[in-house]
């Protein structure tokens, strides 16, 4: 059962469909704001026993939310909590994400490490292949400063890691940075 059509490229697709039993392959943001939808497809899927190559494929495409004082994703917490509440063992879960480092989120919250779901951490997804490619001439006579623009307004651990090492390292004077504030 697949909700909304998955944004995985072909390759990968045919790859996990080729190596897996794929119960269901759904994206994250079909249930980001309503985790008991999530709840209820897991219910569908529900077995006695589930195989090894049983799988759930969850795409987790930069999707999750994040509260200060927690070490995880607010949705990544709710998913694996589903799978917790329906009964269902974590290993069939495999979560496709362009979050690297996922794992030590995972490793937060899982309640048994012999019961880890398959993670698969990569940036190739449907929007980043393009069709065709414009040329850009680029002018590096016309660049004044070195800069770095950091996408202000999602806090990101590695942005913040970055800017930090700049600022510890007086790099802020050679390299101009936008930075948003931290949240």
């Amino acid at each position: 059962m697949t909700f909304n059509p998955p944004k995985m490229t072909e390759r990968y697709k045919e790859y996990l469909y080729g190596r897996y039993n794929v119960l269901a392959h759904i994206r994250s943001q079909d249930f980001d704001y309503d985790p008991l939808k999530l709840e209820q497809l897991l219910s569908e899927k529900k077995k006695e026993s589930f195989d090894s190559d049983d799988r759930v494929i969850i795409e987790h495409m930069d999707t999750d939310y994040y509260h200060p004082e927690l070490k995880h994703g607010i949705f990544l917490r709710n998913m694996l909590n589903a799978f917790y509440k329906i009964d269902i063992p974590t290993f069939v879960l495999l979560l496709f994400t362009n979050h690297f480092g996922i794992k030590d989120e995972i490793d937060d919250i899982l309640i048994d490490s012999n019961d880890e779901p398959t993670v698969i951490e990569t940036f190739i997804y449907k929007p980043h292949i393009l069709e065709r490619y414009d040329d850009y001439p680029l002018q590096p006579e016309r660049i004044t400063m070195p800069a770095v623009c950091m996408m202000a307004g999602t806090p990101r651990s590695h942005r913040h890691a970055l800017y930090d090492h700049m600022v510890k390292n007086h790099l802020t004077d050679l390299i101009a940075v936008s930075k948003g504030a931290r949240r």
